[in-house]
């Protein structure tokens, strides 16, 4: 029997292709990510997925688009330390800050190993205000910090500021885990409940991590938008059925929205070659020494 009932068929680029229904409405919400609307504001999006499933390459789908259609907006990058750098792979022009208090040392995959690079500059910053009269619209501003409060002042800063930022959260877990205690926890609390108020404030966060359970509830119920790749787990408020799910390969991912849903497809971003490495100086990977002998008793 024929399913061609099961595809649309529409014109795009000059050419005709042929989309499933579920592809359809998985591009009509792909697309609203890119609208801009005063009253709606910003975006909450989070992806979810396993190791290598391609969350970085989404993010880096997005911001590219972001810079191409709007210029003018600022967009910030947070990404870990102490693994290869990914936001080089974007190909974008990007400016590197570091706080003071976590300096940064920028490194070089070459044939001898790791080895000091000046391929970009490293700016330090003092001041939540400092950084923020040094960003640029229409690149990457890629921030390293190894301060929680610090990340949620620059998020309230960029809601007080003029303009749309964009926020992108690597491993976002390590800024918003969900279990902490004492101070993290009143942190927490008072950021999961403004989180209107950052959208209201034309800033949109694009979050990725590899288990959602990961992220503190407050901030987990707050997402607008959640897209689905290969290895994310179906959870108790989706409305996707746990074997659409698993059908997900490496390459394609379900999109939720209000209730909506849909499939996309997208390509990987590969990685740069040299590959570079963000080494935290305080964590002692940048130590070239090696360790000493342990003595013998």
């Amino acid at each position: 029997m024929s399913r061609d009932d099961d595809q649309v068929t529409f014109t795009a680029l000059n050419k005709t292709e042929h989309m499933s229904r579920a592809e359809v409405e998985g591009k009509k919400i792909w697309e609203q990510l890119f609208q801009r609307n005063l009253n709606f504001g910003g975006w909450f999006v989070k992806i979810v997925g396993m190791q290598g499933s391609g969350k970085t390459s989404i993010l880096h789908h997005i911001v590219r688009r972001i810079i191409t259609e709007q210029p003018k907006e600022i967009n910030i990058w947070r990404e870990p330390a102490n693994k290869p750098f990914q936001a080089v792979n974007n190909g974008a022009e990007l400016q590197i800050f570091y706080h003071i208090d976590s300096p940064i040392t920028l490194k070089e995959m070459t044939a001898k190993g790791l080895e000091e690079s000046h391929r970009f500059k490293l700016i330090p910053f003092k001041t939540i205000t400092e950084l923020f009269s040094m960003l640029k619209p229409g690149l990457i501003n890629v921030i390293y910090m190894n301060d929680q409060a610090g990340w949620i002042r620059l998020i309230n800063r960029a809601v007080m500021s003029p303009g749309w930022y964009n926020i992108f959260v690597d491993e976002a877990e390590d800024l918003f885990p969900a279990y902490s205690k004492d101070t993290t926890w009143l942190m927490m609390e008072k950021f999961g409940s403004s989180v209107k108020s950052v959208r209201k404030g034309l800033v949109s966060m694009f979050l990725d991590t590899q288990n959602e359970q990961d992220l503190d509830y407050r901030i987990n119920t707050k997402i607008m938008v959640s897209i689905n790749l290969y290895g994310s787990r179906k959870t108790v408020h989706s409305p996707l059925w746990r074997e659409a799910l698993q059908s997900l390969e490496v390459g394609s991912g379900w999109v939720d929205f209000g209730g909506r849903f849909g499939l996309i497809n997208y390509d990987a971003v590969s990685p740069c070659m040299p590959l570079f490495y963000i080494l935290d100086e305080s964590s002692g990977f940048c130590d070239d020494e090696e360790p000493a002998e342990k003595d013998v008793v």
